[in-house]
């Protein structure tokens, strides 16, 4: 058996995959920079054509569902986000990566089937679940497994008769891998992506995902991508399933137990998810087998011997008691649906609106406001220098502070505006039938709170913010809700570059 160091080694040294593109690793270093702009992260995604073309391609396209077409990589950054867009930006160029290579071409379609489907398994979880960074959970969905190209690199020889082996005994593949080779492939995807230089919530993600022993822990962020992560790798082999249920099954007791799914609604996930993995792999260029027929029929197939016994244990019960509990699990179903449906458009930390309904509400406020013909102000805001609060008082007091602050927007503002969170520190604000010298005022009012505002630390917290106010006219009827968020993201960026603290104006404003 070779030992783990020195495979560890040979994955140092591997001259193949650890190589990202200039350009992607220009990318990873340039967004952690709180200060970069929008502008700065399109041109460098820009300077690849076929990256920009399958970006633009894939949100404009059905996954995404937005009001408008987005024509520029610009506009992409600015509507979802600079990490979203690295995260996308990033596993749209690992996919490129491996399609090429040579000695993988007999795994590779399977290792993407797999792939793509969890990362889109993982992105649909983070929104159900409410987890911040949905982008970001594609992304570790999809590399999650990453491991096995990498092994298959370094053990060219050996690792093919790993995948034999495993398959022959019907055990577990990490068993193999260790058992055959003293490491097992989710460490090797870890090494992988420290290489990389991705962020250490990614790390962790790809180490732990095979774990069996995982817990959900609603807010906590790292724990929260891992659980996440095996759930969407067990929902792909569920999709996949050609064992009369048993991946199926898995999948639908493993999310009972972290999340508190029934067992319908694991199996609406699943049928939810295969067909946007259709649609995804159309936009990425990437071809994957229709998994729609095997998976319904493998599902058929499990209703009837779920029936099977659901009507032996009936039969030892009154009808009547069936059918009361037949219509109270309903009423729960419905009532659980409902609070799922007010959770996906809740920020799980600030409780305000999150980026999903408010990029919904916007495209609202616009069509009333042109119907209407009342002027309608949008103002974005970041908080100034919110980093020192994280590296001075710790993440736990920056995540109150952010609470804090939120409320103090939501308190501030009329009954008819909607306060939202951006994505990090950052904040939005629309204020229907409100003109520029309106939205002025109630953000200038916000900023004197904010300063006499006592978060109860010691030293004191002083917090300062920047605000960019974007306006819709009556007049303007082609202004599309895309160019009004431009316009305050513009304003935005004069307030930070001028010195912070300030307020300005777009150029249409």
């Amino acid at each position: 058996m070779i030992e783990a160091a020195e495979v560890e080694l040979r994955i140092g040294k591997l001259q193949g995959i650890p190589a990202l593109p200039t350009n992607v690793e220009k990318l990873i270093t340039l967004t952690l920079d709180e200060e970069v702009s929008p502008r700065k992260i399109a041109e460098l995604i820009s300077i690849d054509p076929a990256l920009s073309a399958k970006l633009l391609r894939l949100v404009n396209s059905p996954f995404y569902s937005f009001a408008q077409r987005i024509s520029t990589v610009t506009q992409a950054v600015v509507i979802l986000g600079i990490s979203s867009l690295r995260n996308i930006a990033l596993s749209i160029s690992v996919l490129d990566l491996f399609q090429n290579r040579r000695r993988l071409r007999s795994y590779l379609p399977r290792f993407l089937e797999h792939s793509l489907a969890s990362g889109v398994a993982a992105r649909f979880l983070a929104q159900e679940t409410d987890y911040p960074l949905p982008e970001e959970a594609f992304m570790a969905g999809l590399l999650h497994d990453i491991g096995t190209l990498v092994l298959f690199e370094c053990l060219p020889d050996l690792y093919p008769e790993v995948l034999n082996e495993a398959t022959d005994r019907q055990v577990s593949l990490m068993e193999t891998e260790v058992s055959m080779l003293g490491i097992h492939h989710a460490r090797a995807g870890e090494l992988l992506c420290r290489s990389w230089g991705l962020p250490r919530s990614l790390e962790l993600a790809i180490r732990h995902h095979g774990d069996p022993n995982l817990q959900w822990k609603k807010g906590n962020r790292e724990s929260d991508l891992i659980v996440l992560t095996r759930l969407a790798s067990l929902a792909a082999r569920a999709l996949s399933d050609n064992q009369e249920g048993v991946k199926i099954k898995a999948f639908c007791q493993e999310i009972a137990r972290l999340l508190g799914h029934t067992e319908e609604e694991a199996q609406q996930i699943l049928e939810t998810i295969e067909p946007q993995v259709q649609e995804m792999a159309g936009c990425l260029d990437i071809r994957v087998p229709n998994l729609k027929g095997v998976f319904k029929a493998v599902l058929k197939a499990s209703h009837v011997l779920g029936e099977t016994v659901v009507k032996f244990e009936q039969g030892k019960k009154e009808m009547g008691e069936a059918i009361d509990g037949l219509k109270s699990t309903e009423r729960s179903l419905r009532n659980e649906n409902q609070q799922l449906q007010n959770l996906s458009e809740i920020d799980g930390l600030t409780e305000i609106y999150n980026h999903r309904y408010f990029q919904k509400r916007m495209s609202e406020e616009v069509s009333r406001a042109l119907r209407l013909t009342y002027p309608l102000s949008l103002i974005l805001i970041d908080l100034d220098h919110f980093k020192n609060v994280n590296d001075t008082y710790g993440h736990v007091i920056g995540d109150r502070v952010l609470k804090e602050f939120a409320s103090l927007l939501k308190n501030g503002c009329r009954e008819s505006d909607m306060v939202a969170r951006y994505g990090g520190e950052e904040f939005t604000l629309i204020l229907p039938n409100s003109n520029s010298k309106g939205a002025w005022g109630i953000v200038n009012r916000m900023k004197e709170r904010l300063k006499h505002h006592n978060f109860g630390c010691t030293p004191p917290i002083s917090l300062t913010f920047s605000a960019g106010i974007g306006t819709l006219l009556p007049k303007e009827k082609d202004k599309s809700p895309h160019e009004l968020i431009l316009e305050a993201d513009q304003a935005l960026l004069v307030a930070k570059k001028g010195g912070k603290d300030q307020i300005c104006f777009g150029p249409a404003s």
